[in-house]
This record gives C-alpha cells, sequence and structure tokens, in this order.
C-alpha cells in the first residue's frame, strides 16, 4: 500500500498536476476529478498499479504550486533500462510531453 497526503488546493495553489491511477482493468482514475480527493485528504493505493503526474502550473491565487507528502513501503530497484527510459520521458526538455510520451510506451507495454 502507497499513501499520499494532500497538502495544497486547486486551482487556487495550482492548476493540472492531476495525479492518475492507471487500474489492472485498463481504467483512468484522476484522483481529483474521478474520486473528489482534495486538500487534506490522504488517498490509499496499490503501489503496484501504473501511476502518473501531469505537469503543475501557478495556481489562480497563489504560486505555491503542488504539495502532498507520498509514504510507502521501498518500490524495488529499478533495472538500468527503465531508469533510462523514466529520464527521457520526464526530464527537460520532453516534460510538456511526458503524459503523451507515457501513454506510448504503456501501449507498447514499456512499464514507465
Amino acid at each position: 500500500m502507497q499513501s499520499v497526503l494532500l497538502l495544497s488546493s486547486c486551482p487556487e495553489d495550482y492548476t493540472g498536476g492531476d495525479f492518475t491511477l492507471y487500474t489492472r482493468s485498463g481504467a483512468t482514475l484522476r484522483i481529483a476529478a474521478d474520486l473528489g480527493v482534495q486538500k487534506g485528504d490522504l488517498f490509499l493505493f496499490d503501489k503496484s498499479l501504473d501511476h502518473s503526474v501531469d505537469v503543475t502550473r501557478p495556481g489562480t491565487k497563489t504560486d505555491r504550486g503542488r504539495w502532498s507528502v507520498l509514504v510507502g513501503a521501498r518500490a524495488p530497484r529499478e533495472s538500468v533500462m527503465r531508469a533510462c527510459i523514466k529520464h527521457a520521458v520526464y526530464s527537460e526538455p520532453q516534460y510538456p510531453y511526458s503524459g503523451r510520451i507515457a501513454k506510448v510506451l504503456r501501449a507498447m507495454k514499456i512499464s514507465v
């Protein structure tokens, strides 16, 4: 099990930045939009599920950004190949496109 404690409010502190889970059945769940999770909520999930966070931008009232506490057991050490793929997908200048790139890699059955 893994948990996320949300410490910021959307859209006041940040926009975008939605935490998304990909279920084993292929469904996509956005914890804010689909499940109604908000500031102060503790969300528990199976850490073996693929998950991602959208690009985060400044909020409508502050520029604090998205803050959360992620607590859970250590993940198994990644292979060198997977670490290289994650670095390529989630580093600049690809970051604005990382969601789309990750979606294509998942469709190709490459774990990101």
